[in-house]
């Protein structure tokens, strides 16, 4: 599932907030030649997610488990078109992840 966001500009809000069945994903890849700052990432308490930084073939895993984003100590991720956020459900139902940063450029 992708990012639902419209047209933004540099300092705007970048957010949300999806339901994602177990298994599934929530993407979001900023547009080509704008940059974002992810400062935070959410689920629920009984949720296992995995934070993926990812380019669509390779994926690198900045946090995985319960509260995974919440207790890694991450305070930034920086995000391109062609480098982006991949948030996976890892849990037996549906669950809500979600993000919220800045876009820088």
């Amino acid at each position: 599932m992708g990012y639902r966001g419209g047209i933004m500009a540099k300092g705007d809000i970048v957010n949300d907030v999806v339901s994602v069945g177990n298994g599934g994903t929530l993407i979001y890849q900023p547009a080509s030649g704008v940059e974002v700052i992810i400062f935070s990432l959410g689920m629920v308490n009984s949720a296992n997610a995995t934070v993926k930084f990812t380019d669509g073939t390779n994926h690198t895993v900045i946090c995985e488990g319960k509260q995974s984003a919440n207790n890694s100590g991450i305070t930034k991720i920086g995000l391109t078109n062609t480098n982006y956020l991949r948030l996976q459900n890892d849990t037996g139902t549906t669950h809500p992840l979600g993000f919220s940063g800045i876009q820088s450029k």
